[in-house]
């Protein structure tokens, strides 16, 4: 709490000297390596998850639930062949329609009610992380939730979404400086309609090159609508070393030093 007070109040000795602190909190803090699962819709019915009607979806993803499950094994499947990781699902209380379940709570009660896939031992290392609203805020506040759930920020991270989206999130790794060396992307699938996906996907990653940190008024606009409940996230909180990325609007990539650097 004093911590929060001396950023409010910017004294710049107490500041530094907490980043001190956390640099060598940070070096002996075992570091747990992610799965995250970026989220697509929410399910109202996770009892019977392959019925289209239980879910709220938008027109151009009818068609896609067996794919979203099959992101749900995929990152159940990568928690397996790796002990060491946390499984995170991502996605917030994205759709008014929904009451307030997120995406993520989705993904998990799935998971859940699927019996993991066979792997029932994953649910101890599966959490969730509720407040993205677009893919830059699924990578980075997921990596900011393993920070708060487990103490440190990952080693490693192994990203599931969609396989024609693997460049989006490679754009998103060089916009927050994740090391490619610690970054791995999942494409289990790909949507039934890839034709329309592409070229949607085309604009969009054109918009993010064009704005990496996505600050212009139309994505915090789209950021805007996908938050119904006026949800805040509170990571700054467990991640006050971010302040400066998470402020950085670009379009130049953030240059200050970060905790994943080394």
């Amino acid at each position: 709490m004093a911590f929060t007070f001396a950023l409010e109040a910017n004294c710049s000795e107490l500041y530094h000297a907490w980043i001190a602190i956390y640099r060598i909190i940070f070096v002996l803090i075992p570091h747990p390596n992610a799965v995250i699962v970026a989220g697509h819709a929410i399910c109202t019915e996770v009892r019977d998850p392959w019925r289209e009607e239980n879910w709220i979806l938008l027109p151009f993803q009818r068609g896609e639930v067996a794919c979203y499950i099959g992101h749900i094994q995929a990152g159940v499947r990568a928690a397996v062949a790796d002990p060491d990781a946390l499984l995170v699902f991502a996605g917030g209380c994205s759709r008014a329609e929904a009451g307030p379940r997120s995406e993520a709570q989705s993904y998990f009660w799935i998971a859940d009610h699927l019996g993991w896939f066979g792997h029932p031992e994953v649910r101890a290392r599966a959490i969730t992380e509720e407040f993205s609203r677009d893919s830059y805020e699924n990578l980075l506040y997921s990596i900011c939730r393993v920070r708060e759930y487990a103490g440190a920020y990952p080693r490693h991270v192994s990203f599931v979404s969609w396989a024609f989206k693997q460049e989006r999130f490679h754009l998103h790794r060089r916009t927050i400086r994740w090391p490619a060396a610690r970054f791995t992307f999942l494409g289990p699938n790909n949507p039934p309609d890839l034709a329309q996906a592409v070229a949607a996907e085309d604009r969009n990653r054109a918009a993010y090159e064009a704005d990496p940190y996505s600050s212009s008024p139309a994505f915090r606009a789209k950021r805007d609508a996908r938050n119904p409940f006026r949800r805040s996230a509170g990571y700054l909180l467990v991640c006050p070393e971010l302040q400066g990325l998470v402020a950085h609007e670009g379009p130049e990539l953030y240059s200050e030093t970060l905790p994943w650097d080394n």
